[in-house]
């Protein structure tokens, strides 16, 4: 799936969020695009690649999750928690491998990752990168391990609800983060309201779900640009069906994830159609703002931070798709992963 991109592609174009009739051209690590079609040019459809905006794939081993609430399942001492504690790290790392397939074959060429287990849970995603798909780590102290020692081998912090944690530790991990230069992430009210300005003491880099914010919550995240990632089958899985146009409707920037690989699997494809479906029997968006959550959004976001996102691109040869196409069913053409430059 990875190749080198040829010289000229023609057909549409995604430049600047949104998709542009024209040819690219690609020179000496450049691309340069012209709204003329070149004669010579390979056709077909170019996007960027594709960014997860939150997993956890330390928990793709996992085959049947029992049914219950949010707590139960993924909350401190819940299933999830359980069930790692007890597995091996070749049960582990067969998992994450598994799972890092299917993000490759979606076109994505990075995942935020909220990995569990403290240190060893970051070395042993570690183990397994490659040049894509390339994991943003955001760890966690477990066991012993401070969040110095955490962030100092991964690219941030990624912590589970504020009434997880001690707030004091929380806000040490996160003025800790902030020293090192490296991203905090918390998940915010996703089953119950949380304290919002918990959440503005703590200036987290960016938010995880949201869906039980109420109106003053989502004013108080807009006005402090903070955004946010959300995992819509996720919510589905764990009965929860918000309304995401609230979001867009309070201007907040949206990233788009899968979540749980326990739960659903981490194919972008499958999260877009979905929130395209979902969303058209309660506040319809158009997929053009889908498809933005998947590229300008966390490339804005991560701009911000000293990871580089590999550059590849994603090449729908011989079709010429609108976003709608993309969002709707990209995962029904043939596509390629190019490298560039």
């Amino acid at each position: 799936m990875n190749q080198k991109l040829p010289r000229r592609i023609a057909g549409y174009i995604y430049i600047n969020g949104e998709l542009k009739k024209g040819t690219a051209v690609f020179s000496e690590g450049s691309m340069e695009f012209t709204d003329s079609i070149h004669n010579d040019a390979v056709p077909g459809t170019l996007i960027p690649g594709l960014i997860n905006a939150h997993t956890h794939i330390g928990d793709s081993f996992v085959r049947d999750v029992p049914f219950g609430s949010i707590p139960e399942i993924v909350g401190p001492r819940g299933f999830k928690d359980r069930t790692l504690a007890s597995a091996s790290d070749e049960e582990l790392l067969q998992g994450m491998r598994w799972a890092q397939e299917i993000i490759l074959n979606s076109g994505t060429v990075s995942f935020m990752d909220f990995r569990e287990s403290g240190l060893h849970g970051v070395e042993l995603l570690k183990s397994l990168s490659g040049e894509v798909p390339m994991p943003i780590i955001l760890g966690r102290s477990d066991a012993g391990d401070g969040a110095d020692s955490v962030l100092r081998i991964s690219s941030g912090i990624g912590l589970s609800a504020i009434s997880d944690h001690d707030f004091d530790d929380i806000l040490s991990a996160r003025e800790e983060a902030g020293r090192q230069g490296k991203i905090f992430a918390i998940h915010f009210s996703e089953n119950l309201r949380e304290d919002i300005e918990k959440i503005v003491q703590l200036r987290p880099d960016f938010i995880v779900h949201g869906i039980a914010a109420n109106d003053h919550d989502l004013d108080i995240i807009s006005q402090e640009k903070i955004p946010l990632a959300i995992t819509p089958r996720s919510n589905i899985f764990y009965g929860k069906r918000p309304d995401y146009s609230r979001f867009l409707r309070h201007g907040i920037k949206l990233m788009l994830g899968t979540d749980n690989v326990m739960a659903t699997t981490p194919d972008i494809f499958a999260e877009m159609h979905f929130l395209h479906l979902y969303q058209r029997g309660i506040d319809p968006f158009g997929a053009k703002e889908i498809l933005k959550m998947v590229t300008v959004n966390p490339r804005d976001f991560l701009s911000n931070f000293s990871d580089c996102i590999p550059p590849h691109m994603v090449f729908f040869p011989n079709s010429l798709l609108s976003e709608q196409d993309i969002v709707t069913r990209g995962n029904y053409f043939q596509r390629k992963l190019l490298k560039f430059p």
